[in-house]
Parts: structure tokens; sequence; C-alpha cells
């Protein structure tokens, strides 16, 4: 089953490209009309590029960004509105992945299906406040993550060294999953100023 992405170029602007992903496989809609298929990795790192009537070079390929490739949709070099790597898109998933992560591990833990000790609760209650504050673009939001991601990391550690357990192997995989969404918001937040700068 298909995935279907649509995109816009800009703001305020109809929706113009229309991309059906089927796991590698990529075909390209443009203004209705199917214009290209990218079928593999290879051709989905080399992409496709096109340029409109008014000028506007449009390019649609991956991207390393953080570990793995994504998808990118270019307009001018710029990622188009809708580019599911846009640093808006990419700034809001790697809150949610925060804030939910965060907020999971504070309901079990307060309804006692998780044990933890005070200090781990606060500090993901300081992770959710972080991603929250990420919503808002705000760098001290990122800081927030930061700290409360080191500093459990560190309790952890030294959990880990005095009584290793599965358990705590288990929390340690989590913060690096939170710790891969932060490079992402960083990312994310780098790029959109960036951005603004240069419009």
């Amino acid at each position: 089953m298909a995935t279907v992405k649509k995109i816009r170029f800009a703001a305020g602007e109809a929706e113009r490209l229309r991309l059906e992903i089927d796991g590698t496989n990529i075909r390209i809609r443009l203004d209705g009309n199917e214009v290209a298929q990218l079928r593999g990795l290879g051709e989905m790192k080399r992409g496709w590029t096109t340029t409109l009537d008014d000028g506007r070079r449009i390019e649609v390929c991956t991207q390393r960004r953080v570990l793995l490739p994504e998808l990118s949709v270019l307009v001018n070099g710029r990622h188009a509105v809708d580019s599911p790597s846009s640093p808006s898109h990419m700034l809001r998933a790697s809150a949610q992945g925060l804030l939910f992560g965060g907020a999971l591990f504070v309901v079990m833990a307060l309804t006692g299906r998780w044990t933890a000790n005070a200090y781990s609760i606060m500090l993901q209650v300081l992770q959710v406040v972080g991603a929250l504050l990420l919503f808002r673009r705000s760098y001290v939001g990122l800081l927030l993550v930061a700290l409360a991601l080191i500093a459990d990391l560190f309790v952890i550690d030294l959990q880990l060294m005095l009584a290793p357990s599965a358990r705590l192997l288990w929390i340690v995989a989590a913060r690096l999953l939170f710790i891969a969404f932060m490079i992402r918001a960083f990312i994310a937040l780098r790029d959109s100023r960036r951005e603004m700068l240069l419009a």
C-alpha cells in the first residue's frame, strides 16, 4: 500500500506535487500528471529535478539529515513548505516524540507500572516541558531536554555500574532514541533560523 504525500511548494499555494511512496519506489506526479518514478535507493539518492514555468527549480531526493536518509522536496535549494524533511516538520516530529516518550514514562511511574525514583520522574517532567517549548521553536526547550537526558543517562550509568539489569538497558535504549530526537530538533532549529535569515 503506497503512502501519499501532497506537497505545496510555498505557503498559500495549492498542492502541485504528489509523491506516492511504496517502500523504496516513488511515483512523482506534478499537477496531476505522472512525471517520473524513482526505483530503489540509488535512484532516490540521485533524485529527480525539473524547472517550472515560473523558473523555480524543483528537486525530489533523499538527503542524510541525522542517521538515515530522508525524503526531501527542494524549491530552488530550500525545503518546500510540505517537504517531509523540512525544518518545521522535523521539529514538530521531534518534539512530539520527546513529549510522548517523557509523558509516557511519567504516567507509567505515577501509576506504578514502572518503578522510578522521584529524581527520574523530575527529569522526565523536565523533558516534557522542554518538548512543549520546542513546539514554540525555543532553544531553551532544547537546552532543558539536553539537561534532562544527560542527567538521566548519568544516573542510569551509575545504576548500571552498581547493579546491571536488562531493565536498565531498555531505559538506555529509550534515552538514545530521545537523543536522536533531540539532535533532529537541534538541526531543525538551526535550519529554520537559516531559512528565516535567507528569506
